[in-house]
């Protein structure tokens, strides 16, 4: 069941972002190999999103607080770089101690900004474009696993 609504999810996300992408080509916004990288960071950053999201709507119990804690892990994610950079210039052990902890537990999302590719019209390099895609498919067989283990005491209806 879970992988089934993964599925669906990252099957919509490429209707929606084939249509978008095609839209943003006719309407002739930037190169198309920079614009083809953008929806690709894109994509597999909302991927890696969609898995967390539905993890924690298995994991926890109200859609209140699943959608809360999805909000916090994208703010999260998003901001885990500058942790690091803070508890550098804080000097603190302690601080650094859990910077380092929060940037290996969650995704570093920075790393799929490419809104450079669609302003400059530079293309990123293969192996960075690479790069994303493994750590997302490490990230979310991270996930899956985390959600069958939620879902092992849970009885699920349909």
């Amino acid at each position: 069941i879970t992988i089934g609504k993964l599925i669906g999810f990252i099957y919509l996300l490429c209707l929606f972002f084939t249509v978008s992408y095609l839209l943003t080509l006719i309407l002739n916004f930037g190169s198309p190999t920079g614009l083809f990288c953008f929806y690709y960071a894109l994509f597999l950053e909302c991927v890696l999103l969609s898995s967390a999201a539905l993890l924690f709507s298995w994991a926890l119990s109200s859609f209140t607080t699943a959608s809360l804690v999805s909000f916090m892990f994208f703010v999260i994610g998003h901001s885990t770089k500058e942790f690091v950079q803070m508890a550098v210039f804080k000097n603190k052990k302690i601080f650094y101690i859990v910077a380092k902890i929060f940037f290996f537990i969650f995704p570093s999302l920075d790393l799929y900004s490419l809104e450079e590719t669609v302003i400059y019209h530079a293309i990123p390099s293969f192996s960075k474009l690479f790069y994303l895609l493994l750590y997302t498919f490490l990230y979310l067989g991270v996930l899956i696993i985390l959600t069958i283990m939620a879902l092992k005491g849970k009885t699920v209806r349909r």
